[in-house]
């Protein structure tokens, strides 16, 4: 379970918050969402994919932790099995939430049934005078650049949608000692309709500097191995 409660100088005090390199939280997880500032370095080590919310309807692109729910290959209790771990894993315990009264600013909430959250060690929130640590400042700017990258990933995924190169996909993937496996619900960028585009469509992508994010995205599909090696290292 998760508590999220805006950080406060009088409740917080004496908090502080641990480092956890090999990101226990997401442990379970197998994906997470990736902004579109991440796709370049991302696309390296990670399979980037698409998933539509059943309820909203909204897309939203994310990163392959795992080949089956509740599987996360990356995870590794002496550290994450990659060189980049996405901006949404390491925000926690932390998240920006909307300021109706400032919403440029947001609020600084933090996850206060974390194991990462106590008392004994980790960085200090504030200071002895009450005022905020350079590390909850830094915390704040990190989140509201996040939260601004969010909307800008929206706009690349509406304009995906928009020349309809979104495409369900299910994974049909032969795993180690387990044989077939078919991973559903996602969607890929159809390579096949980007190179169908108009011109005139395909020169919009390019001037609005979309292309290279979307080769990324097509790049990573390859990192779909990368994962099945290592399922088969943890069997």
């Amino acid at each position: 379970m998760t508590k999220f409660v805006p950080i406060n100088k009088d409740t917080h005090k004496n908090i502080r918050v641990k480092q956890d390199l090999s990101f226990t939280h997401a442990k379970n997880s197998h994906v997470c969402p990736l902004n579109v500032h991440e796709y370049i370095v991302a696309c390296h080590e990670y399979p980037i994919l698409f998933a539509k919310d059943s309820d909203t309807g909204q897309f939203r692109s994310i990163v392959l932790l795992g080949l089956k729910p509740k599987q996360n290959l990356f995870y590794h209790e002496q550290g994450w099995r990659s060189r980049y771990v996405p901006e949404s894993l390491r925000a926690y315990p932390f998240l920006l939430s909307p300021d109706e009264n400032n919403p440029d600013q947001g609020i600084l909430c933090m996850d206060e049934d974390s194991d990462l959250v106590g008392v004994d060690t980790g960085t200090a929130l504030f200071n002895e005078d009450a005022s905020q640590t350079k590390y909850t400042n830094d915390t704040g700017d990190f989140l509201a650049a996040y939260n601004s990258k969010l909307q800008i990933t929206q706009n690349v995924i509406q304009c995906l949608l928009d020349n309809s190169l979104l495409v369900a996909r299910t994974l049909e993937l032969e795993l180690p000692q387990e044989g077939g496996y078919n991973l559903s619900g996602l969607y890929v960028i159809d390579e096949e309709k980007l190179n169908e585009l108009s011109d005139e469509k395909f020169l919009d992508l390019k001037n609005k500097g979309y292309l290279p994010l979307i080769y990324a995205v097509l790049l990573s599909m390859s990192r779909i191995d990368k994962l099945i090696n290592l399922s088969s290292q943890s069997n």
